[in-house]
């Protein structure tokens, strides 16, 4: 028997719906590159947690319907799906409370020297409105004059 007689022969005794398994695994290829970028970038702005519980009640609703009425392989992808998007749930929760609770020590740092360099120009812009050519005749401005 060649392979093509075994798949046909597989969606014929199943009754599987292919337009439905190339509707799971469309939707099952996004999770994964979904997954691995949360992984590798560490970063999970712009994911909406409310859209992935709603995409993960759906698959458990699929799953039910697969087990209570069209007992099929489907099952299998729509249990694939169902985990990776719990796995993408995970990683939003563990990067997004990570992000709110402890922010990194170097933007910390790096937010602080804005402040200072902040304050200090608006010192300097404050005490050259008091005697505007002071500073000039100091030779401690590097503003350069207004045209």
């Amino acid at each position: 028997m060649d392979i093509t007689a075994f798949i046909l022969s597989f969606f014929e005794t199943t009754q599987i719906n292919i337009l439905e398994a190339i509707m799971l695994i469309c939707w099952g290829l996004s999770w994964p590159v979904s997954v691995i970028k949360a992984l590798r970038t560490k970063i999970v702005h712009g994911k909406s947690p409310l859209f992935m519980s709603l995409i993960a009640v759906g698959y458990l609703c699929g799953i039910l319907s697969k087990s209570l009425y069209s007992r099929d392989y489907l099952v299998l992808l729509y249990i694939l799906n169902l985990s990776m998007i719990l796995t993408d749930l995970y990683l939003y929760s563990k990067y997004n409370s990570r992000l709110i609770q402890k922010p990194p020590k170097t933007q910390t740092k790096i937010i602080s020297q804005k402040l200072e360099v902040a304050k200090s120009i608006i010192a300097d812009g404050i005490e050259q409105t008091r005697d505007p050519l002071s500073a000039h005749k100091a030779g401690t401005t590097t503003i350069p004059p207004y045209f």
